[in-house]
């Protein structure tokens, strides 16, 4: 079942639709952001800074309970947005002490 959740992406300026939020779950663990999947796709993983600058960007063919590491760089706020085949899933505010 999809659930659809309506998000303000801040780095993008836009609103995002948050679909199946069990498909993706993040972490961030010494200064990287950790995705994990439950899907199997062809994902886009991009980390932003609030002010909508891109600062890393992945994409990989995953396969189901892969997970993608993304270095953050400095300590700060950002935000990240994970899409499967060129649509948003997944946007999530991420905070690097």
């Amino acid at each position: 079942m999809n659930i659809g959740i309506l998000l303000w992406c801040e780095a993008l300026n836009r609103l995002t639709i948050d679909v199946d939020v069990a498909e993706v779950a993040t972490y961030v663990v010494d200064g990287a952001a950790i995705v994990s999947f439950t899907e199997a796709g062809n994902y886009k993983v991009a980390v932003y800074t609030v002010a909508g600058q891109k600062v890393a960007e992945k994409n990989a063919a995953i396969e189901a309970g892969q997970n993608v590491q993304v270095a953050l760089g400095a300590k700060g706020t950002y935000v990240l947005v994970v899409e499967k085949d060129g649509k948003v899933v997944r946007s999530v505010k991420l905070l690097n002490k």
